[in-house]
């Protein structure tokens, strides 16, 4: 730019000085305005697109910022919702196979003759050993009876034992906690990634704002230098029309 300036000096101080103006170094001097103009246009272009590439990364970065900010609210959730369900999902669940159990209980002694609360378990004790038309093998062979009944009811497949049902129901507390243990883990690992994207945005944010302020500050500093070597281009070239007026006129 500077040497531009200074050609374009010394071929008005030649002009000047010179006591013909060729037609051809008017036209000369009228492709440099034109090609001064063209670049300060092309210099303004770049302004806008940087303009433009500055807010579309600002927006870029709010919407990282916003998934982020889901991100964690979801785990928020997820660990309210997993503190508040878990324990009475558990008790709900042991509760319900504790039911099935004693119904199960029931249904054995009922049809095996035993009764199930204590009283009439202390009746039917009395009855077997009181009575004065049973004998001592007759009771054996009632008890033996009873016994085999309670043996077939036991071995079928529909009974459920107590270790068995609190077995099932471990598994499915365990198994229900690692589901919501790898949904928070799965969620954390997201967030992770959306961390990560963020920061790799606001650095490329960041590394384009310092670059872009540069170049704005020397696009500024040169357009200004344009419009002041512009601004003289035409003083002098109103005075090089007023000279060759002159010695027209002359």
């Amino acid at each position: 730019m500077e040497r531009q300036q200074i050609d374009l000096r010394r071929i008005f101080a030649a002009q000047m000085h010179s006591p013909q103006h060729d037609d051809d170094e008017m036209v000369q001097l009228r492709e440099q305005l034109r090609g001064l103009e063209q670049e300060n246009d092309d210099l303004q272009s770049s302004v806008r697109r940087s303009e433009a590439t500055q807010k579309d990364l600002t927006h870029q970065l709010e919407r990282a910022q916003e998934q982020v900010v889901f991100a964690q609210q979801q785990i928020e959730s997820l660990n309210e919702e997993h503190e508040q369900a878990a324990t009475p999902s558990a008790y709900r669940e042991l509760t319900a196979k504790l039911d099935e159990y004693e119904g199960v209980m029931d249904r054995l002694l009922s049809a095996t003759g035993i009764p199930n609360k204590p009283q009439e378990a202390e009746h039917y004790v009395e009855s077997l050993g009181g009575g004065t038309d049973v004998t001592g093998e007759e009771t054996t062979r009632k008890v033996d009876g009873n016994n085999l009944a309670d043996r077939s009811v036991i071995d079928s497949p529909d009974f459920l034992s107590p270790r068995s049902t609190t077995k099932a129901t471990t598994t499915t507390a365990i198994e229900s906690e690692k589901k919501w243990v790898d949904k928070v883990e799965k969620l954390r690992a997201e967030l992770r990634a959306t961390t990560e994207q963020l920061q790799t945005t606001e650095n490329n944010y960041e590394e384009f704002s310092a670059a872009s302020y540069e170049v704005e500050n020397a696009l500024v500093s040169e357009n200004k230098d344009l419009k002041r070597l512009v601004e003289k281009l035409l003083a002098e070239k109103a005075s090089l029309q007023h000279l060759l007026q002159a010695k027209q006129n002359n």
